[in-house]
């Protein structure tokens, strides 16, 4: 694993507990900078690429005095060595954010090509977890509708809100159900493969469910539906 954040004192910490006889892993090293890391990871080629995430929102500080966007520095990295995992390790953990804006920090993760997105706050045997979790699938980088980060995405979608009892709603159970989930994935700017994915749906399966909720609901496209689901209190 090659451990890529500027916090040194938390990379040494968790360098060890790499190291440490039954982890499982080895720190193939630790980078602090954009520059460093491209050189690193070329050289060692990782098993596991560990970014830190606390500049994901904004800009990485590069070597010289420009900035990198982190979606084009995670690029970078998985280029320089493509059968890499990339793992996000973030302090963000701000309780007062919303479940729709995690579902787009997780979305934006996912296309940066990471696996999985990790908050910091949950310790190192966390990570290691989601770390073996992430190797287990055996499921080749990128795939992301077999790794952990669209699991975290499933979860958040899953959650059932009840519709508004002043509002009449000829929903069969099923697409009741399914509502909610599908709303909050296109909201979120997933595409169908990926909500069907998550759903555990085929493609033809989630069309034929949207086309007939569209027509109870008598909406057009998928921005009416987002917005006809949220009047429905659905989302």
């Amino acid at each position: 694993m090659v451990i890529v954040d500027d916090d040194m004192v938390l990379c040494d910490l968790l360098a060890k507990r790499l190291d440490e006889e039954g982890s499982g892993f080895r720190c193939g090293g630790v980078a602090s900078t954009p520059g460093e890391a491209r050189r690193l990871v070329a050289q060692v080629q990782p098993d596991v690429i560990l970014l830190d995430g606390v500049y994901f929102h904004n800009w990485w500080p590069d070597d010289d005095p420009r900035y990198v966007d982190p979606l084009d520095f995670a690029a970078e990295l998985i280029a320089l060595s493509d059968s890499s995992y990339l793992i996000i390790w973030t302090h963000w953990s701000d309780p007062s954010v919303g479940q729709q804006n995690e579902i787009n920090l997780r979305l934006r993760a996912a296309r940066a090509g990471a696996e999985a997105l990790v908050l910091k706050g949950n310790g190192l045997e966390h990570l290691l977890g989601v770390i073996r979790t992430t190797l287990d699938k055996a499921a080749s980088p990128r795939n992301h509708i077999n790794t952990p980060m669209f699991e975290g995405i499933k979860n958040l979608i899953s959650v059932v809100q009840p519709a508004r009892e002043d509002i009449e709603d000829d929903l069969t159970p099923t697409e009741r159900e399914r509502a909610p989930k599908i709303a909050r994935g296109l909201e979120s700017g997933m595409k169908i493969p990926e909500i069907a994915g998550v759903l555990h749906l085929s493609d033809a399966g989630l069309r034929s469910t949207i086309r007939g909720i569209y027509r109870k609901w008598g909406v057009n496209n998928q921005t009416q539906f987002v917005s006809e689901a949220r009047r429905r209190g659905y989302v």
